[in-house]
């Protein structure tokens, strides 16, 4: 079930377009599903959603999905397939798709672009940075009202309790002194 954690679109509906290609189509949201089809043997295919896997290599974090077609396949970055389906193709080969947010896993058409190598380093950089500052912020005690960080009391707080908790299963002991 999706909650308004996943979906910062929650709200609108979502919409279908071809892969270029394929049999297949990505949807807004960020989602791949193959199309009702006559396969190469002459046999009805019916649609199906497409099951979307986290490419675990050190570094990556990406969503992949596997398109099939016959005996043709191919393994995409799912951002990459919304992108292709909703902007286009790749503009030129110095292009990759790029994630606004800097979250690998979210792959609304909203939060997704082609952009150069260098804007793409830039962007990687950007997030660094707002990490850090974030990090930081949390570290240090400073409040962030934009993003509800609690103070370094409360989540030193929070950490005694629920770490020093006996073992019983959804209990905690105050903190002792």
């Amino acid at each position: 079930m999706l909650t308004m954690a996943h979906s910062p679109v929650l709200a609108t509906v979502e919409r279908w377009r071809p892969i270029p290609g394929w049999p297949h189509q990505a949807s807004d949201h960020g989602r791949i599903r193959s199309i009702d089809r006559i396969d190469g043997r002459g046999q009805l295919r019916l649609g199906a959603p497409v099951t979307p896997y986290l490419d675990k290599r050190p570094g990556k974090g990406y969503m992949y999905a596997t398109l099939i077609d016959g005996q043709r396949r191919r393994n995409a970055a799912i951002h990459v397939l919304v992108l292709e389906a909703w902007r286009g193709l790749k503009p030129g080969p110095g292009y990759e798709g790029c994630h606004d947010n800097g979250i690998r896993t979210d792959n609304y058409l909203a939060n997704l672009y082609w952009k150069t190598k260098p804007e793409n380093r830039a962007d990687r950089e950007r997030h660094r940075l707002e990490k850090a500052v974030t990090d930081t912020a949390v570290v240090t005690g400073e409040r962030s009202q934009e993003a509800g960080f609690p103070s370094v009391l409360r989540l030193a707080l929070h950490r005694r309790l629920f770490v020093t908790g006996d073992k019983t299963p959804g209990t905690a002991s105050p903190p002792s002194n």
